[in-house]
């Protein structure tokens, strides 16, 4: 996120309410004309893919800091 922010000058805050704002709402945008259960599952999915954004955040953090992460992908 502090690469994110230094290259594109916005606030880390900000990047982190926006991705926070985003993984709240990946379903909204397919809610509509959907069963519930539709929308539901539309957003375990979204929510699905966010431990391996976070790996991938971290990741390339500790490479850039030069800590190990101690996280690989399985």
């Amino acid at each position: 996120m502090a690469e994110a922010s230094r290259v594109h000058g916005v606030a880390e805050s900000e990047l982190h309410r926006w991705q926070r704002e985003f993984l709240e709402n990946t379903h909204a945008p397919f809610a509509s004309g959907c069963s519930e259960q539709e929308a539901r599952i539309r957003e375990l999915e979204g929510l699905a893919g966010q431990p391996a954004l976070e790996l991938e955040v971290l990741n390339k953090a500790s490479a850039l800091t030069g800590f190990p992460a101690g996280f690989e992908r399985r």
